[in-house]
């Protein structure tokens, strides 16, 4: 198994935690745009070594999910500037260019300090 990236969440929203409720993560770096400031959890930078694909994993602190789907922008927006969205769906086609989404469970409990991490 090889680690592709990983980062580490250095503060979240007020309203981050419903985000998971509705089976959504939202993620960014340093810089949040004001109208999603309240939403997002907000990372450490991080590279990403590699290319991300479905049939990887993306785990948070000890909890493992496949990826699903890929957005044709995903990678890009994670890797600039740390935004990225989970979304737990399973889906595989027709999804959002800035999504990753993950196989179809519930999300998972995340909290300042909580490690992410794509793994091969």
């Amino acid at each position: 198994m090889s680690k592709l990236f990983s980062t580490e969440v250095t503060k979240m929203g007020p309203e981050a935690q419903r985000s998971l409720d509705k089976k959504m993560v939202i993620l960014f770096g340093s810089y949040t745009p004001a109208e999603l400031k309240n939403y997002c959890f907000n990372i450490s930078g991080g590279t990403i070594e590699g290319t991300i694909e479905p049939g990887m994993k993306v785990v948070f602190d000890d909890q493992e999910y496949e990826i699903t789907l890929v957005g044709s922008e995903a990678q890009n927006t994670l890797q600039s500037i740390g935004h990225c969205c989970f979304k737990f769906t399973g889906k595989t086609e027709d999804g959002m260019p800035g999504t990753i989404h993950l196989e179809d469970k519930p999300a998972p409990k995340i909290e300042v300090g909580t490690k992410i991490e794509i793994i091969d």
